[in-house]
């Protein structure tokens, strides 16, 4: 479906907004892997539901600077080493620092670029969204959202050659050619057409990954980040990937709402195998209490 020319004059009004200061203050650009913090950043795209890349949308939003800082309940991090810190393998899932178990770490309130993207949506469904963060100091890592990853140590993109293009060749490339020029030096931005990079960005950070990164909105995802945890590898060498929780079965979470409003969010815990077994007893003996009355009133 193509966009109607008052929905082109909103986005374009909002593009310009954004290079001129809406977001107010000054932000540094999204550090690539090459510094070895890489900054973290969140993108939101629309394709509109065709193959023309003429008509693709996006919303860029940079998270390593006070969109994190102004965040509630605690400052977790906004950088890939405060996150990642050092990792060695093997390792358990990681636990993140500062958390409310059941509550949210911190929220991150939609700005006024976010609320004219959403504004000139047409289809909520097509809107899909991810957050990453990149080093290639070292041992390279990609710290990422993911609804999952299953590491195939059989998938030559997790061969060690391969990994570190996604660093290099893929998320450096989009950080530095389509993300940095857009938001210049204010937080958020709102691209357009060729300039939307959905066509360079996608599901699978350029296409380098062999997992799904991304969601849709009203949707949350886990928060991965994966390593070959050396920095001299062969073809032999893979990566591991390693999930934040808050406990065993209770990962914690991003979730981007309908409204726009961004958060990092302990997830319900998953039961355990003895709770369920509790719960079908439980149906069970209701069901059996319930008969019996049945049974009873018909008497």
């Amino acid at each position: 479906m193509k966009k109607s020319t008052l929905q082109q004059k909103l986005i374009a009004t909002a593009l310009g907004l954004a290079l001129t200061g809406i977001a107010g203050g000054a932000y540094a650009k999204v550090d690539l892997s090459t510094t070895g913090n890489g900054g973290l950043f969140f993108t939101l795209w629309d394709n509109n539901g065709t193959d023309a890349f003429s008509d693709d949308r996006a919303y860029f939003r940079d998270l390593s600077m006070g969109a994190l800082a102004n965040g509630t309940n605690g400052v977790v991090g906004s950088r890939l080493n405060d996150w990642a810190g050092v990792i060695t393998n093997p390792k358990p899932s990681l636990t993140a620092d500062k958390q409310t178990a059941g509550g949210p770490i911190f929220t991150v309130a939609p700005d006024a670029n976010m609320q004219t993207f959403l504004a000139a949506t047409t289809d909520m469904s097509r809107l899909r969204w991810n957050i990453a963060a990149v080093d290639s100091v070292g041992s390279d890592r990609v710290l990422v959202t993911s609804p999952g990853i299953e590491v195939d140590p059989s998938n030559p993109l997790f061969w060690y050659n391969s990994f570190r293009s996604v660093a290099g060749l893929g998320v450096d490339q989009y950080i530095g050619v389509f993300f940095n020029p857009s938001i210049g030096s204010n937080e958020s931005a709102l691209t357009f057409g060729d300039d939307a990079a959905v066509k360079f960005w996608d599901d699978k950070l350029g296409g380098r990954v062999p997992y799904s990164t991304s969601t849709g909105i009203g949707q949350s995802q886990g928060f991965w980040i994966t390593s070959e945890h050396i920095s001299a590898g062969n073809s032999g060498t893979s990566i591991t990937a390693q999930e934040y929780m808050v406990a065993p079965g209770q990962p914690m979470q991003w979730k981007l709402e309908n409204n726009g409003t961004l958060g990092f969010q302990a997830a319900a815990p998953i039961p355990e195998p003895e709770s369920w077994a509790m719960l079908a007893a439980g149906l069970m003996l209701i069901g059996r209490i319930a008969s019996r009355r049945r049974h009873s009133g018909n008497a």
